[in-house]
């Protein structure tokens, strides 16, 4: 949020910019794309999300109808979320955290969530009392016009980086899409690594 003059002043100087990617480059619009697993458990991953606002829990309430209301829900920002449905306990969120949750991944499963990265998809994953189940791949249109504001962006001497909680192979096919190879990008930030990496950038 811009809120005077100083900050419009630095701006008309080129520096380095980092800019996120969900809702910033995308539209923020996050659709299930794809699902692998177990379809039984989409209604009760609809039923966990339902109590979130996130971009994520919008893609699977348009998507799945709930089963029912989940209760203990614990939401762990730039993570995931977790509560009981139907008795049973849901892990839903980053691959990495949910696997921590549930033990571990099994290579079966890591092969399908990098089919998802390697379609450009960010996937999310989704464990039942322990046990990984199923996957979403999550896709999200670019903004219009997202292209043009970075080229010109790049044009006046701005140094472009992007950070991402999506996989780095996601940002990758991110970048790839916008046909800007040259601006650096990285993915798999906590928010509290993003914040950390805009202080490092800022004393620079």
């Amino acid at each position: 949020l811009v809120k005077g003059g100083d900050a419009l002043e630095a701006l008309a100087r080129p520096g380095r910019m980092i800019l996120d990617k969900t809702g910033t480059l995308t539209e923020g619009r996050l659709a299930v794309v794809r699902w692998l697993g177990d379809d039984a458990v989409r209604p009760a991953v609809a039923a966990l999300e339902a109590s979130s606002s996130h971009p994520v829990a919008r893609a699977f309430g348009l998507a799945i109808a709930p089963s029912s209301r989940a209760a203990a829900v614990r939401h762990e920002p730039g993570r995931g979320v977790s509560g009981l449905v139907d008795g049973r306990r849901l892990v839903v969120g980053s691959p990495g955290w949910v696997a921590g949750q549930a033990g571990g991944l099994d290579a079966g499963w890591q092969a399908r969530l990098e089919s998802l990265r390697a379609d450009g998809l960010t996937p999310v994953l989704i464990a039942v009392d322990g046990r990984p189940v199923a996957a979403a791949g999550l896709g999200d249109p670019l903004r219009p016009g997202a292209r043009e504001v970075l080229e010109t962006l790049a044009g006046d001497g701005w140094q472009l980086e992007v950070l991402s909680g999506d996989h780095p192979r996601v940002v990758r096919a991110v970048l790839d899409r916008l046909g800007l190879p040259g601006i650096a990008g990285a993915g798999g930030a906590t928010p509290e690594d993003k914040a950390a990496r805009v202080r490092e950038a800022a004393a620079a």
